[in-house]
């Protein structure tokens, strides 16, 4: 122990030799007692914890990152990026970032890799290349990795796939920050001050600071004669105040200027001297240089900020979970666009809000991931996503898809939860209306089968029983029962065509109908499919204007809401079906949307059924919406689908327990309705030679007593291509054709340009089951010379195939 100051100068070296190692081993005693160490090792706790905290929530991004080292190496890839290439992260270790990236891009990528060397981080758009072959467009956010001397020692780069998201996130730069600790090893700065603040004794670490090489350079200095004057004067003050007040001033954090005139900061202790008499005589000074200390702590504050900045701009909810409090540390702001529940109200009741939203139907699924998020965590494997309906705060559902983690203690025990939710409403739905479009295409086509068979044996029923009546000649009785059979017949004709029409996509063919026919008829056709418990009533005003329209469409908008208000009704209950003229004016047109004032004819159907919440009506025209288990027929979406397209309007009024109104306006016409044909009798007759081709048999055959009845010669043929031998074989000429369209042996289409070139005489009347559309239209434009729907009266064919003979 030195004693006093003042007798330095009268001891031998030798002397002095001893007392210096002995002050450096109380030195080194003061050094192990203070808390120095302590405060380091927090420090680099802290930091490493930091450190690995945030890349965790890159993991669980939807961007990739790949990061390379100097020799442009990878060494980091991220789950994002191979689930953007559809690879493994072992495929793209060690490789260059050439391996993946498309080789038109790789000329701009080089120079970008030589820009970044500079310094520069500008983005850029390339192509990458998976490795079956994909092509991935993408924005890269580059940035060069530069150690703490500022030479590159690599680079790391940010993918946003944009691909399929091109412009639906926002730019997103994203840095990883390499954390180093100089600490380690470092000497401390140790030196001896006297009374006056002289310097008596320093250490090499201490004149490495000074850029001093020896003592000599250093003793009987000031900080006065070392350091700018406003730092001398602290200095001197910190030391004053040591030896005045003879306590020690432990871990003073202190600015400093090294010997390269740069700023530097020391973490330093100075205790006092004193002599035999306990005066001090002097101070003892230990300094550790923290700078590297400090550019990290405000590289990690940096790095926190931009990881901060990048979560709180991204679209998807990222969070952070602490699982023994179970409270959020961390939640972005987008929670708010996504549950409609702000950031506080989230913080403040913790996960349970989130998870108590959860659908019931879902409810098992999130306790299954819970597990499933433990195993992998134990394994060190990557965990799937979890797809889950959840409560917005406005009350309706939504699909979220998350992407979570847990992270361990050194203990193992689970103490964070970290992840990414995103919504995928419309994903889900763009998917759902996919199956459901399939279904409906299978639908149609069965639809359309089934009525086209069903057509052509109606057309049979209504032949044959036409046929009796001729046959029947004067007995009322029976003649009045076929004509039951044959109305019958035509109407399911006309039941027929609506499942055509419903077939052929909604193709509309308008004309001036009155909705008060349009309703009977389907009310006729429809009173075996309702429940004797349900009561139909009709107040059908004389007066209703006509309308212009697809009377199949407006037979189809009539039996879904009449079918929708029979599903409504439990137990008894009332279908009422009005009609009546409504000239809109201006102020009721502002009242309902789309709506333009003008004359309309409404048609409102009611029912007396359990109604709907506000929610459902608010949703009830929606495509693919149902509160059934299992929907039917086309559904309210194609009800205002149709009105929609016949420039009309349609409303909703419900209340739970008391029933459901529809009201639908439709344009009135001006235009008359056309006249019923009249029968005309007697038929007329002829002589001439007949071909008529149909594979159906009991059509052919029908058709051809019918034919034969009036006095023609006829001959028939199952397909086009008898139809052609029939024609070759014949010794008389043919003078009229009666061609099916649809048969499965050369059709109409195929065999009539045979017959137009072969018999350029022979006159053809085209025939189907469905109305005239562009194929037979084109027959006729290539010279047909009629055009017969099936279903079809005896009068109808009879006059049609007299007037084109006698062209």
């Amino acid at each position: 122990m030195i004693t006093s100051m003042a007798n330095i100068g009268q001891k031998t070296k030798t002397e002095l030799l001893a007392e210096l190692q002995s002050l450096r081993l109380e030195l080194a005693a003061l050094h192990a007692q203070s808390h120095l160490s302590d405060i380091s090792d927090s420090s680099d706790r802290v930091l490493q914890a930091d450190a690995a905290r945030y890349p965790l929530l890159v993991e669980t991004m939807n961007e990739g990152v790949a990061v390379q080292n100097a020799a442009a190496e990878i060494v980091y890839v991220n789950a994002a990026l191979c689930r953007m290439l559809r690879c493994r992260k072992q495929d793209l270790l060690g490789k260059t970032p050439l391996s993946f990236i498309h080789p038109k891009s790789h000329a701009l990528f080089e120079q970008q890799m030589e820009l970044r060397r500079t310094g520069h981080r500008d983005t850029y758009e390339i192509q990458l290349c998976s490795p079956e072959g994909r092509i991935v467009h993408v924005l890269a956010s580059p940035s060069a990795i530069l150690d703490a001397d500022g030479n590159y020692c690599g680079a790391f780069a940010v993918y946003t796939d944009l691909t399929e998201r091109r412009a639906m996130e926002e730019e997103l730069t994203r840095e990883r920050s390499r954390l180093r600790t100089l600490m380690d090893h470092i000497p401390d700065s140790v030196y001896v001050k006297d009374a006056r603040g002289q310097f008596l004794l320093a250490n090499r670490a201490k004149l490495h600071a000074l850029g001093m090489q020896d003592m000599a350079e250093l003793e009987g200095k000031t900080v006065h004669d070392l350091f700018p004057p406003e730092l001398a004067k602290k200095f001197d003050k910190d030391d004053l105040t040591v030896m005045q007040r003879g306590e020690a001033l432990l871990n003073l954090v202190e600015q400093n200027i090294g010997p390269n005139q740069k700023e530097a900061w020391m973490l330093s202790s100075k205790v006092p001297i004193t002599d035999d008499a306990g005066e001090v005589v002097g101070l003892v000074g230990i300094s550790r240089d923290i700078t590297e200390q400090r550019k990290a702590e405000k590289a990690v504050v940096e790095s926190e900020c931009r990881f901060r900045e990048i979560l709180e701009h991204s679209r998807d909810i990222a969070y952070r979970i602490h699982l023994p409090s179970n409270h959020f540390d961390y939640i972005s702001p987008s929670v708010v666009e996504l549950t409609g529940y702000t950031v506080e109200e989230m913080m403040q009741a913790g996960p349970s809000l989130f998870w108590d939203q959860v659908h019931p139907e879902d409810q098992k699924r999130v306790e299954e991931y819970a597990h499933i998020l433990k195993d992998v965590a134990r394994k060190q494997t990557a965990a799937p996503l979890c797809e889950v309906r959840i409560l917005h705060k406005d009350g309706e559902y939504r699909w979220f898809s998350e992407n979570a983690a847990l992270i361990q203690d050194q203990d193992g025990s689970f103490t964070t939860r970290v992840g990414t939710i995103r919504d995928i409403t419309k994903s889900v739905q763009a998917q759902e209306a996919v199956r459901a479009a399939s279904r409906m295409e299978a639908t149609t086509t069965l639809a359309g089968g089934i009525a086209h068979d069903f057509n052509n044996l109606m057309a049979a029923v209504l032949s044959n029983a036409e046929l009796l009546e001729m046959n029947m000649g004067n007995d009322p009785e029976n003649l009045e029962m076929l004509r039951s059979i044959s109305s019958a017949a035509e109407h399911a004709g006309d039941l027929a065509q609506q499942m055509l029409a419903f077939a052929r996509g909604g193709k509309y063919q308008p004309v001036t109908v009155d909705v008060n026919e349009i309703i009977q008829d389907i009310l006729r056709l429809e009173e075996h499919s309702f429940q004797p418990n349900v009561t139909v009533e009709t107040m059908l005003s004389p007066e209703t204007w006509n309308v212009f329209a697809d009377p199949t469409q407006i037979s189809q908008v009539i039996m879904n809401l009449s079918i929708n208000a029979v599903e409504a009704i439990e137990g008894t209950g009332r279908i009422s079906i009005i009609t009546n003229n409504k000239q809109v004016d201006r102020i009721f047109a502002d009242l309902h949307p789309g709506l333009e004032p003008g004359p309309y004819v409404r048609i409102v159907v009611q029912d007396t059924g359990h109604g709907m919440s506000r929610d459902v009506q608010r949703r009830v025209f929606e495509p693919f919406y149902s509160t059934k288990f299992q929907g039917r027929g086309l559904g309210l979406a194609a009800v205002y689908g149709i009105v929609k397209n016949h420039h009309g309007h349609i409303s909703v009024q419900s209340e739970p327990g008391v029933g459901t109104t529809f009201r639908i306006y439709l344009p009135a016409s001006k235009e008359r309705l056309q006249p019923k044909p009249k029968p005309q009798t007697p038929l007329p007759i002829g002589h001439e030679t007949i071909l008529v081709v149909d594979d159906e048999l009991l059509i052919l055959e029908a058709t051809r007593q019918i034919l034969d009845r009036l006095g023609y010669t006829v001959l028939v043929a199952a397909n086009g291509r008898e139809a052609l031998d029939v024609l070759t074989a014949a010794e008389k000429p043919v003078h009229l054709v009666i061609l099916d369209m649809a048969m499965p042996v050369m059709g109409g289409a195929e065999v009539f340009p045979h017959i137009a070139k072969g018999w350029p005489k022979t006159k053809v009347v085209v025939c189907s089951g469905y109305e005239l559309g562009p194929a037979a239209q084109k027959l006729l434009d290539q010279g047909a010379h009629a055009f017969l729907q099936k279903p079809c009266r005896i009068q109808t064919m009879a006059c049609e195939i007299r007037r084109v003979l006698d062209e």
